[in-house]
């Protein structure tokens, strides 16, 4: 770490060599002052870059990670707003130095006087020969750093509240238990309105997000280029969550809802600002090293948890419920009636018949059984109340304990298991039809693996994914491919007999290689726990890109694969490259956010490449790492890239250009686009060449449809 006293002290006490205003400067005195030899050409361009090179030379090499410097930086920034302490002249010191120094780059700590003292004169050199001064121009300060700017300016907001906070290597740090006084003084807003109220005015700021073609609300990181006025925005995510905690409880009549709606968006805006997640222009998303890719991947993670929703198409939920349960057998349908007195296509009915109540309402639905009844007029109503029962939250029970935005991974948040919430006199809420029909499939699975009908139903998802995808495409006239083939474990050096490929499908310039996953993005990644969401990445990503790489590498070695369907011997396909273009495809259940975005799948695999460990600072992240067995993987990883460029020079420039990282309701929403002319390659490839760094790849979709209409 970088203490900032001790850098503040340093720049102080450093005085510039020279001195003399630029009107005065002697090119041919600057080269003799800094030994620089010449002969007849002379120029203040090169006096900058020797200037930078002996920055360079004065505080590298060092033992401490270079992007410390960066902490500092937003350290100096943060102090000068929330503690009124001075900017200038250290915030012009260090950017110089930011401008010489990589981030990979390991430099000496400040107790190395000397060097840091000729760097930073040789910075003050630099700074008289340009002329430069340390005047503040706070609108482009505002504009430059956005990002500190407003987390300094939110902190500033909750310390004028009351609540306690400090800076820390450049970051906000507020106690747990502040943070749940903050979040008191959120709820007892939403109690004065009431959960509900405050709901329908939160979906009133959304209207216009809304996607009717996709049936889901575009809420994503909105980035302009750089030296943009950006302002944070409300947690949206985080404000819902909270309003089904008092959805069921009688508002407290307020005298002033206009004052109460205003300071719970300005509290909960300022407090969810500080953790610091919400990027701020685009170059905040590229550039990535192992050193800050641990944040990277918790800002990701938190900052869909709090400003988004994890939406479904309401229209898809009878289709995946279909699909997936549909497969269970008949024993088993039978003890499922006898135990629960339903079974799941009832419950199916019933999903559907409520999201249709009300379909074009975009905020909270309330309804009764009855109007359910209309709609399934021959299904018995005892029946209805049991799967109603399944679907909704017992009494005050949704997200109960969730309070703070980042109870995602201690269990506190409970919402997402169960799509309706119950009112009095034998009412039921919907909150949005997007929002809750993911709950609609966690409610029915969870169910069902209580009462352990069919026996472990999890772990049955993977194989009734995989069928449910081949029905889809059969459905669609989409021909594909599937078998095991045999593996020369001597000639590819592993210990690999066979290797099975879930679904195939090709076009005359293309093979698709379709891995299914039925690991999900767990409540803890979610809720920002590095180690989990490497284990979560490593269980779906990193182990599906790695059987897939296993095809590529054999059928580019072989120029074939021989595969056998369903272990039928007299069955074979071989499946000839034919010099054809290579897509890999990781297909997981359920959406993982942000991480499925093209941009992050492309920095997160090369960076894999970079190393041969994840390190785990303390023991129960050391489990989680272990348990994911990522620091077994990265080796065979490494490898496979090694044969692949051999087999590919394409490999070497480009290696994970064509890989994908999608979910069931992606794949969806892009077969349903298939026709004649538009084939799944093709749809692929519609954001396979934009990015609107938004990491959201429903978003990216809609917007190359719109722009190639």
């Amino acid at each position: 770490m970088l203490s900032e006293q001790k850098f503040k002290d340093l720049v102080d006490t450093t005085e510039s060599s020279i001195s003399f205003n630029d009107n005065d400067i002697e090119l041919e005195f600057l080269y003799n002052h800094y030994r620089i030899p010449y002969t007849t050409s002379l120029s203040q361009y090169q006096i900058i870059s020797h200037l930078g090179e002996q920055i360079k030379i004065h505080l590298i090499p060092g033992n401490l990670k270079a992007i410390y410097l960066w902490g500092l930086r937003d350290q100096v920034i943060i102090r000068s707003i929330l503690d009124d302490q001075p900017l200038q002249p250290y915030l012009s010191i260090l950017n110089r130095i930011l401008e010489v120094i990589n981030m990979e780059d390991k430099i000496l700590p400040l107790e190395s006087e000397e060097e840091w003292r000729m760097a930073i004169r040789n910075v003050k050199d630099d700074n008289t020969i340009c002329g430069k001064n340390y005047v503040l121009d706070i609108e482009y300060f505002k504009k430059l750093f956005p990002r500190q700017f407003s987390v300094a300016s939110s902190a500033k907001v909750l310390r004028n509240y009351g609540y306690k906070l400090e800076v820390k290597d450049g970051k906000i740090c507020i106690e747990e238990s502040e943070q749940e006084k903050v979040a008191r003084s959120i709820e007892c807003d939403i109690q004065l309105m009431g959960g509900l109220e405050i709901a329908r005015r939160l979906f009133s700021l959304i209207q216009n997000l809304y996607d009717p073609e996709q049936e889901r609300y575009h809420l994503v990181r909105r980035l302009e280029g750089l030296n943009k006025n950006t302002q944070p925005e409300i947690p949206i995510g985080y404000l819902l969550n909270l309003c089904v905690k008092h959805l069921e409880k009688s508002p407290i009549l307020s005298p002033n809802p206009k004052e109460n709606w205003e300071r719970m968006v300005k509290l909960a805006t300022s407090f969810t600002s500080v953790l610091d997640v919400q990027p701020y222009n685009s170059f905040q998303l590229y550039f990535k090293t192992l050193d800050n890719l641990s944040e990277f991947l918790q800002e990701i993670a938190v900052y869909d948890s709090i400003f988004c929703l994890n939406q479904l198409r309401p229209s898809d939920v009878p289709r995946i419920l279909r699909g997936l349960f549909s497969l269970i057998n008949v024993d088993d349908i039978n003890k499922i009636q006898v135990q629960l007195g339903w079974i799941p296509e009832q419950a199916i009915l019933v999903a559907e018949a409520i999201l249709n109540i009300d379909v074009d309402k975009l905020s909270p639905i309330i309804f009764t059984k009855e109007q359910v009844k209309d709609q399934l007029p021959d299904l018995d109503t005892t029946v209805i109340e049991k799967i109603l029962d399944i679907y909704c939250h017992s009494h005050n029970q949704a997200n109960s304990e969730y309070k703070i935005p980042t109870d995602f991974r201690d269990k506190k948040y409970t919402f997402f298991l169960k799509p309706l919430l119950k009112l009095d006199r034998g009412k039921y809420v919907l909150m949005d039809r997007s929002w809750c029909s993911p709950a609609f499939y966690e409610a029915l699975v969870d169910t069902l693996k209580n009462i352990k009908i069919p026996p472990q139903i999890h772990d049955k998802m993977g194989d009734y994914l995989e069928r449910f995808v081949k029905e889809q495409l059969q459905t669609l006239k989409i021909k594909y491919s599937y078998g095991d083939y045999s593996v020369d474990s001597r000639k590819y050096q592993t210990s690999k007999q066979q290797g099975e490929c879930d679904i195939i499908i090709e076009s005359d310039d293309t093979i698709i290689f379709i891995e299914i996953k039925k690991k999900p993005l767990t409540n803890k990644a979610k809720g920002g726990c590095d180690a989990t969401i490497f284990a979560d990445l490593a269980g779906s990503l990193l182990d599906s890109q790695i059987q897939l790489g296993w095809h590529e590498i054999i059928i580019r070695s072989e120029g074939y694969l021989e595969l056998t369907p369903n272990n039928e011997p007299n069955n074979k396909y071989r499946l000839e490259l034919n010099r054809r273009s290579i897509e890999r495809v990781t297909l997981t259940l359920l959406d993982f956010g942000g991480f499925q975005a093209r941009n992050f799948l492309y920095q997160f695999l090369q960076l894999m490449l970079s190393t041969s460990s994840i390190e785990a600072l303390d023991s129960p992240a050391k489990e989680i790492i272990d348990r994911s067995k990522i620091n077994e993987k990265l080796p065979m990883f490494l490898k496979q890239h090694e044969h692949l460029k051999s087999l590919n020079p394409r490999q070497e420039q480009f290696p994970f250009y064509d890989c994908w990282f999608l979910s069931l309701p992606q794949f969806l929403i892009l077969i349903d686009d298939l026709s004649e002319k538009k084939s799944i390659k093709k749809l692929l490839d519609q954001t396979k060449y934009i990015s609107t760094t938004s990491l959201n790849f429903y978003f990216e979709y809609a917007t190359a449809k719109k722009l190639l209409h």
